[in-house]
């Protein structure tokens, strides 16, 4: 499995925001090398380096990064850096997502876990969702950057913005950010949304989908429903699906309603926060004459 130059962007973007802090602790999905092809830039590297305000890596260093495990150059920007892969390979932590569970020990331990095109390639993927789940602390980072249209039996599947958004829901996430490449060489990414793909050729390209999640409970994994059909199940059927609100594992319906309260509710308080105070004033002003009818 491989980055291309596009991870250490995107992680350089996220450095920038002030997602990321130096030398945190990541912990990778897969054992992970760098392949520099013909249509990325070696050089954009640098933004990397830049982005933490560290020396930059030489023409030499950047030639010999090419099929090296990214390992290296975590390592070389100052990261704790670990990686779990099946075959245990680049020094790796034997691991295998279908299957295993996160010892005790490791849960709640990363400020950052990455899932680099891993999961993809795994058949148990709700396994893997919660395995990045249980590694990442509270108040943590979980990005992943994965297929999304076309990608011809790269993996087992794709994966779609709704999933990122259920996965939100259920377990208390705060999405951070999410982005699409616009060209195959997926150095260009943009923040995601629908219209794009009005002007994306989608018979040439390969579009991944980056996501950005932050871990804001503690509380055990859960696996989401698809919301386009939970308000069709019934109260048994949502019986299995835990809602995370506020830190507490809520079940079936009564989560699924206060969720949705709260997604409201949210939503009110950043519309109120984008209008002007006067503007608020003379709404409630006139809410006060209608209800006293003057």
């Amino acid at each position: 499995m491989g980055y291309h130059v596009s991870g250490f962007k995107l992680i350089a973007d996220i450095i920038r925001r002030g997602d990321l802090a130096p030398k945190a602790s990541i912990l990778e999905l897969g054992s992970q090398q760098l392949g520099i092809a013909d249509h990325d830039n070696p050089h954009a590297m640098l933004d990397f380096f830049a982005a933490l305000n560290l020396p930059l890596p030489t023409n030499d260093e950047l030639l010999a990064w090419h099929d090296a495990h990214v390992s290296k150059i975590f390592k070389r920007a100052g990261f704790a850096y670990t990686s779990v892969d099946v075959n245990g390979q680049g020094g790796a932590q034997p691991f295998d997502l279908n299957f295993d569970q996160v010892p005790e020990g490791q849960r709640n331990s990363f400020d950052l876990v990455t899932n680099q095109g891993t999961i993809e390639h795994t058949f148990n993927i709700a396994n893997g969702f919660r395995a990045v789940h249980d590694w990442t602390k509270l108040d943590g980072l979980m990005f992943h950057h994965m297929p999304f249209m076309q990608y011809l039996d790269h993996g087992f599947m794709n994966f779609q913005p709704n999933l990122y958004a259920a996965l939100a829901k259920h377990n208390d996430y705060e999405i951070l950010g999410m982005w699409t490449n616009l060209d195959r060489g997926r150095l260009h990414f943009v923040p995601w949304e629908l219209r794009i793909l009005n002007v994306i050729d989608l018979n040439r390209a390969n579009l991944n989908l980056a996501v950005l999640m932050r871990k804001k409970s503690a509380a055990p994994f859960n696996i989401p429903v698809q919301g386009t059909y939970a308000e069709d199940l019934t109260e048994n059927a949502l019986m299995r699906y835990g809602y995370t609100i506020d830190g507490t594992t809520v079940m079936g319906k009564r989560g699924m309603v206060e969720t949705q309260r709260g997604e409201i509710e949210g939503l009110r308080s950043r519309l109120l926060s984008r209008l002007p105070m006067a503007l608020l004033v003379n709404e409630l002003k006139a809410r006060i004459r209608r209800r006293l009818r003057l």
